[in-house]
């Protein structure tokens, strides 16, 4: 870039000697090259970052930031020269500073890509735990969805061993515990509340009151996780969320697609990603597709897996993350870190109420 070509000319900006009496005379003829060339590159760099597109907003406005320094600094280069040499190379690199940017991309989208819209909010006079003793018609005078139809998991139920604990008995409430795939180390427990964006995250006090309450799935999957105290009675299920970047909602070991994990409607178990109610979509407003049924439970040692199914009915490997405050799933560790930064890699366990 032609950053680098500025950067060279700074050293001899640097040394030139100066007299006491009028240095600003004597570094004119110097100054207004380094001056000039401040100014054109920051012309010829101006249509790039105007045309950068919508998903590197964060790098855009980065990179204005830099120009704007860039162009205040040239504003009074010749005033630098009544400065001592350190300070002048100090205010210099400041401005090339500034220049550094996030390599990674954003996971969650800017205020200016989120939809004004009007989310109603009668529902959340509902407790979630009271709603599940409501008939279909108590649930459409409260402006609720009718009840999902009961189904059976698709996958084969197995004979629960007699060591298996209490927590990992269907039908009984359980905390999901979250631990660091690599130490095993506990992390904490789901929260009973989503962010600003309705995404899932982690509790990580001792206070059971925060820590979501779900009934046990059983044992196999395709399953749903139930949650008894989530903060919305509208989406009653932990399940997956698509990022609104993806443009063909599928994961898998040759990209870094993700998707988040929050409360969603309750789809079919098996079915590829669907647009449907969820509480990414109440909270910006942009409409993303779900699943819900992509958890598999252990009930032999509560490990709870969860598996993606993409738009072509493929099964890619799926990991769990947890990275700047919320749950994310992709197919492809090592790409969904290049692009978008470190996650902590995390496996979820099924663990008795405190």
């Amino acid at each position: 870039m032609h950053i680098f070509s500025i950067a060279d000319q700074v050293p001899v900006y640097l040394v030139i000697p100066a007299a006491r009496l009028d240095r600003r005379e004597m570094l004119r003829p110097y100054c207004q090259p380094l001056w000039n060339k401040i100014k054109l590159w920051t012309r010829d760099i101006t249509p790039s970052f105007k045309a950068l597109p919508a998903q590197h907003l964060t790098h855009r406005r980065s990179f204005w930031s830099a120009y704007s320094l860039s162009h205040s600094l040239s504003s009074f280069v010749p005033r630098l020269a009544m400065c001592s040499p350190f300070i002048r190379y100090c205010l210099l690199l400041l401005s090339f500073g500034a220049a550094a940017v996030s390599a990674f991309s954003p996971l969650n989208p800017t205020p200016s890509q989120m939809r004004t819209h009007k989310v109603s909010h009668k529902h959340e006079a509902v407790p979630q735990l009271a709603l599940r003793g409501m008939t279909n018609a108590k649930r459409f005078a409260a402006g609720l969805p009718p009840l999902p139809p009961h189904r059976k998991p698709l996958g084969q139920r197995t004979k629960t061993a007699r060591s298996a604990s209490a927590s990992t008995v269907p039908g009984t409430p359980s905390n999901i515990e979250i631990l660091d795939s690599a130490s095993k180390a506990s992390l904490g427990f789901l929260s009973s509340r989503y962010n600003s964006f309705g995404e899932a995250s982690l509790a990580t006090d001792t206070d059971p009151n925060n820590r979501m309450v779900i009934i046990t799935p059983p044992n196999g999957g395709p399953v749903d996780v139930q949650t008894v105290n989530g903060p919305n009675a509208l989406y009653p299920f932990l399940g997956g969320i698509k990022d609104v970047t993806s443009p063909n909602n599928m994961i898998g070991p040759t990209s870094s697609d993700f998707g988040y994990l929050g409360g969603t409607l309750q789809t079919f178990p098996g079915s590829s990603p669907v647009l449907a109610g969820n509480t990414f979509t109440a909270a910006t407003g942009l409409p993303v597709p779900i699943e819900s049924a992509i958890w598999y439970h252990d009930t032999v040692t509560g490990a709870l897996t969860a598996q993606w199914v993409n738009p072509d009915g493929t099964l890619p490997t799926t990991y769990l993350g947890y990275i700047q405050g919320f749950l994310i799933f992709t197919g492809n560790q090592t790409a969904f870190a290049a692009t978008y930064g470190q996650p902590t890699w995390v496996d979820f366990t099924i663990a008795s109420l405190a």
